[in-house]
């Protein structure tokens, strides 16, 4: 008799759920597959959450947002529900305001071109007659979970950092049964039950999971090769490096005159990551800031790799 070829039936199951059935397999291989992509699955996919949140008038998550009905702590609960479909892997600043009474909902952030929000209709908070809310979010790209305190590194001192859960997965179940082929009861079938947030597909995800435990196996198709590194992306790498240490300088580690650095504390600009945030054009409104300071930071940051934003004019 002829080995018979395994293959996967898909059906579409309720909630953004997907129904997976693999056979047939060689006795004790369902078990290996099913254990395999679900700990792939609930572990190393990607996708966006809230990291940093920044409340007017709020400096820690123990106070209370003036004119709204909701402390903190429910507020920012209710916007780590929020589910984002986005683009690229920088993370992006968006709104959430209003100057009038009323309930605020997930669809009342203000997202850029290429982004969605998977649950609009999610409730954030309500704000009272005469008062008014404005926020500001930080959406970042990541794997798995990211505790509050591993994302405060950096943060300006008014945002409060959150959990973020970056996977798409809610959940995972996967069962095994023996099956008939032929005469031979020696076969198993693999059934895996995947839930997503709505952000991905339960067929995609699964194909995804699929690739990544795939690239990992074929590297023993070639043992004792040691993989070659492209000159160009070491560099880009260890530029990158370069550029996010040099992040977390202070305006006085750069060395700068005492006229260009007093000049920015003046402005309140203490750290090179707020330096590199700011358009020459706003520098220059500084008094006694002009091209010549401009051309001095600029000198100190490409030893970095940065610059300031815009054209000295």
């Amino acid at each position: 008799m002829s080995i018979p070829q395994p293959w996967v039936k898909f059906e579409s199951l309720p909630n953004s759920g997907g129904r997976f059935v693999v056979s047939p397999l060689s006795r004790g291989m369902g078990t290996t597959l099913g254990n395999a992509l679900r700990r792939v699955l609930l572990s190393s996919l990607s996708g966006y959450a809230v990291t940093l949140v920044k409340l007017e008038g709020v400096r820690h998550e123990f106070s209370t947002i003036p004119n709204v009905v909701e402390d903190v702590f429910d507020v920012l609960s209710n916007i780590k529900s929020l589910v984002f479909k986005g683009i690229g892997a920088d993370p992006i600043s968006v709104k959430l305001s209003t100057k009038k009474k009323g309930k605020l909902y997930a669809k009342d952030i203000k997202l850029p071109m290429g982004w969605e929000l998977v649950n609009p209709d999610a409730y954030l908070l309500e704000v009272v007659e005469g008062g008014s809310f404005d926020a500001e979010l930080t959406i970042g790209f990541g794997v798995g979970y990211l505790p509050a305190d591993m994302g405060a590194a950096g943060r300006e001192i008014d945002a409060i950092a959150v959990d973020a859960s970056f996977s798409p997965i809610l959940k995972v179940n996967h069962s095994v049964e023996n099956i008939r082929v032929g005469k031979s009861l020696d076969y198993d079938s693999v059934t895996l039950d995947v839930w997503t947030n709505g952000s991905l597909l339960a067929e995609d995800a699964v194909r995804e999971a699929a690739a990544l435990l795939g690239g990992l196996t074929v590297l023993f198709e070639s043992m004792n090769e040691k993989p070659q590194v492209d000159a160009t992306e070491a560099e880009s790498a260890s530029g990158d490096k370069v550029r996010e240490s040099a992040m977390g300088l202070t305006i006085d580690d750069l060395e700068l005159s005492a006229r260009s650095s007093n000049c920015l504390k003046r402005a309140g600009i203490d750290t090179v990551a707020e330096l590199v945030e700011k358009d020459i054009a706003d520098l220059i409104q500084i008094k006694n800031f002009g091209k010549k300071s401009a051309d001095e930071i600029n000198d100190k940051l490409k030893q970095y790799g940065l610059s300031l934003k815009g054209v000295v004019s």
